[in-house]
Formats: C-alpha cells, sequence, structure tokens
C-alpha cells in the first residue's frame, strides 16, 4: 500500500518504516490464522472436530474407490 504525501507535510521515514513493518506483520498474522483455521491437523490429538473431519475424508475415499473398483469389474 502506498502511502500518500501531501507536499506541506513530508512523512517521517521512521513512521513509514514503522507502517511498513506493522502492515507486514499483520498480513502474515493473518496468513497464520487462516491457514491455522482453514486446515486443522487431522493427527493432533486434542482436536476431535479435526479427527473426525480426517476420518470422513478418509471414508468418503474408500467408498469412492470401491465403487469405481465395482464398476470396473461390471463394465470390464
Amino acid at each position: 500500500m502506498a502511502f500518500p504525501t501531501l507536499s506541506r507535510h513530508p512523512v517521517d521515514p521512521e513512521f513509514l518504516a514503522w507502517a511498513r513493518t506493522n502492515q507486514r506483520q499483520k498480513r502474515l498474522k493473518a496468513a497464520l490464522s487462516a491457514q491455522l483455521l482453514g486446515h486443522p491437523d487431522p493427527f493432533a490429538s486434542g482436536d476431535v472436530a479435526g479427527q473426525v473431519r480426517a476420518w470422513a475424508r478418509r471414508h468418503a475415499q474408500a467408498r469412492r474407490l470401491k465403487a469405481s473398483a465395482m464398476a470396473h469389474l461390471r463394465h470390464g
């Protein structure tokens, strides 16, 4: 993000450096939060919801593989 400067009021370079660093830290924190909340560790022992989602994904994949194998047997 570019910071506007007024010709009558020059912006302090230290403030610009702080503002850029602050924005960068906020973006990194937001990205980390999104990654942690959007992609829970399915193997975390304390995260029951993550374990349930991981089980559901594995179970759905197994059902898809079984259905695909049966279809190949019927039509192959």
